[in-house]
C-alpha cells in the first residue's frame, strides 16, 4: 500500500518541480523577467540552442529565414560572437532593468539596462536594450529583442 503512494505522489512531484525549471514559466512580471534573463543568458553564452527554445515559434523561424543563416541555433550563436571585445564588456553588463506588462493582452516588454551607460539619453532617441515577451499556454517566449552592441541583428 506504500509503494503505491510513493508511485501516485512521484509523477505530481517531478510535474511541479519541471514546471519550476521552465524558464519563462511563472505568471506575471517574475515569469517575464526569467525568460528575459535567461535569454540574454543564452545569448552571452553563444548557446543559440537554449537561446531558440525561449523564442516564439514565429520568432524561431523569422530569426533563421532574416540572418540568412536558415538556422536559427546558428544565428543566435553567433551574435557575441560577432562583437568586438569592447562591444561584449558592455553586453555582459546588461541586465533586467524592468517588466512592463500589457494591458492588451498576455504580452510584456523588458527593459534592458547597463551599469554606467548613458541610458536616458540613448532611451530618449530609441535605442534602448529591450526584449518583447508573449505569454503562450505554458510560458514567457521571446518574440523579438533589440541589443544596441549587435545593430545588425
Amino acid at each position: 500500500m506504500r509503494q503505491l503512494a510513493v508511485i501516485t505522489v512521484l509523477p505530481a512531484v517531478l510535474l511541479a518541480a519541471a514546471a519550476c525549471t521552465t524558464p519563462g514559466a511563472a505568471e506575471g512580471e517574475e515569469g517575464a523577467r526569467d525568460a528575459a534573463a535567461s535569454f540574454l543568458e543564452a545569448v552571452r553564452a553563444e548557446d543559440g540552442d537554449t537561446a531558440c527554445k525561449l523564442l516564439t515559434n514565429a520568432a524561431r523561424q523569422d530569426r533563421a529565414v532574416d540572418s540568412g543563416e536558415g538556422d536559427c541555433t546558428v544565428a543566435l550563436a553567433g551574435i557575441a560572437g560577432d562583437m568586438s571585445d569592447g562591444e561584449m564588456r558592455e553586453f555582459e553588463a546588461v541586465q533586467v532593468d524592468r517588466v512592463v506588462l500589457s494591458d492588451n493582452g498576455p504580452r510584456a516588454e523588458v527593459v534592458l539596462s547597463s551599469p554606467g551607460a548613458e541610458d536616458d539619453l540613448l532611451s530618449g532617441i530609441g535605442l534602448t536594450d529591450r526584449i518583447e515577451l508573449k505569454r503562450t499556454q505554458d510560458r514567457w517566449a521571446v518574440e523579438s529583442f533589440s541589443f544596441r552592441q549587435a545593430p545588425n541583428r
